[in-house]
């Protein structure tokens, strides 16, 4: 089996009941997603990228494109507390509305006071997504990032994605982040 394909059967097991849709209209669902195959036991994780998130201003974007985080530090939870100053891993996969792999993507923490965001690269194979979207353009939206949360404010954080360049899109992730003071 090829590396891109043992990360792509890793990271479907996790997501295929997570898939979630960004846009205003139908989102394919956890039943339109492919049932995932059993991991090999000697595949290892994929490494992740590392990205340092800076102050972010927050645009006004509209809704657009589909995306999941499946996991924070490895858990699915719709909220997740991390000390601040850590580390904190993040997975799951990016399409734009009409099912490509955007080559601008931002993950973003908006809190109430101020907002953060870092590069996310993309390229981990998720056939899974190719099916649930119906495009094999979607092969390499996948993502694991390992970002530092060092200079970050504790506090709680929605986090999203933001894509598209000249016409940005964001993408809610329905997650939580809370950074606990240390």
């Amino acid at each position: 089996m090829m590396a891109s394909q043992i990360r792509g059967t890793l990271f479907a097991m996790t997501t295929a009941m997570l898939l979630g849709a960004c846009s205003g209209g139908e989102s394919p669902q956890a039943a339109d997603a492919p049932a995932a195959a059993p991991a090999p036991e000697a595949a290892p994780a994929p490494e992740a990228v590392t990205v340092a998130l800076k102050d972010h201003v927050p645009a006004q974007v509209g809704a657009g494109g589909f995306c999941a985080l499946d996991g924070v530090n490895g858990a699915g939870e719709p909220s997740t507390s991390v000390p601040a100053g850590s580390d904190v891993g993040l997975s799951g996969w990016v399409a734009d509305a009409g099912g490509n792999v955007p080559g601008d993507a931002l993950i973003v923490l908006e809190g109430p006071t101020r907002a953060y965001a870092a590069a996310l690269p993309t390229g981990i194979a998720r056939p899974d997504v190719v099916v649930a979207l119906g495009n094999d353009n979607a092969l390499t939206s996948g993502f694991y990032v390992s970002a530092s949360l060092a200079g970050v404010e504790p506090g709680e954080y929605t986090l999203s994605i933001v894509h598209g360049g000249a016409a940005p899109a964001s993408c809610a992730l329905n997650k939580r982040l809370v950074i606990a003071a240390g």
